[in-house]
């Protein structure tokens, strides 16, 4: 018999650019509604984002309250600086709590604020595993969302080697569990940063960017933007261009969405 399990995850990954006043007519308080509006109108499972300062969390918060997160600054000092929160549907998953953090992507990765190789600047991955609430496919699932260096090709590397290493290591009666990575990972699709992942790519038809400089019309640059996953089907996976209401990206990187399910399985 052919059982066909339906349930269905849905993922967006966003890097919303942070709050810098220079960046004038692009600047957050021109572009957060439309950033809120599609988020929550979104209504997928998880979302990743990036570049978020505390402001900006803030502002987020009130209009995502279907929501839940995991999220810590990546400076030494908490509260400060960028994060990469990781929200999570609360009316359809719960967190494990002994297995969810925030990981520096270092040689010291339980150190807040550490940095190490050629990063720039200190980077982490905030991650969790995910227990269903009520029936459906998967049971459980792990979730890991980040933002590589821009500037370190050996840091980016060895980022990727941290989140491999991270998945590797999970308890053996949890090892068979599905695994989602999203993120900004500031490479391409091909290079070894993402070969070394070893996942697969949910937007890997996709012929479209999300690195889009502030150019509305740019919907073809480099696809720096990543969902990724482990023992999870792709049923889809696109780029979303969104646009505030002037005709402006609501960021300099287009958003990502995909939706993933539970591998049909013969018995």
């Amino acid at each position: 018999m052919l059982l066909m399990l339906l349930s269905a995850v849905e993922v967006v990954s966003f890097n919303i650019r942070y709050d810098n006043p220079s960046d004038g007519k692009n600047a957050w308080v021109h572009r957060k509604d439309t950033v809120e509006t599609y988020l929550a109108q979104s209504r997928a499972d998880f979302i990743g984002l990036q570049e978020v300062l505390p402001s900006q969390l803030a502002d987020l918060k009130p209009k995502l309250s279907d929501y839940n997160l995991i999220s810590r600054t990546r400076e030494a000092e908490e509260g400060k600086g960028e994060s990469a929160p990781l929200l999570y549907r609360q009316d359809r998953w719960r967190v494990d709590d002994s297995h969810h953090g925030t990981m520096w992507l270092s040689t010291k990765p339980n150190k807040p604020g550490s940095k190490s190789w050629d990063s720039s600047l200190p980077r982490i991955c905030t991650w969790g595993r995910f227990e269903r609430i009520g029936k459906g496919e998967p049971k459980a699932v792990w979730v890991m969302n980040t933002h590589f260096d821009h500037r370190g090709s050996t840091a980016r590397l060895k980022s990727a080697r941290l989140i491999r290493q991270k998945v590797e290591q999970r308890p053996k009666d949890m090892g068979h569990e599905p695994v989602i990575v999203l993120g900004d990972l500031n490479t391409t699709p091909g290079t070894p940063p993402i070969l070394t992942l070893g996942m697969a790519d949910a937007l890997r038809e996709s012929e479209s960017g999300t690195w889009n400089g502030w150019d509305a019309e740019n919907q073809s640059g480099r696809r720096i933007d990543f969902i990724l996953t482990r023992e999870l089907d792709v049923i889809s996976g696109k780029v979303d261009f969104v646009q505030t209401g002037e005709g402006r990206p609501a960021s300099d990187h287009w958003p990502v969405r995909a939706v993933l399910r539970t591998p049909r399985r013969r018995f």
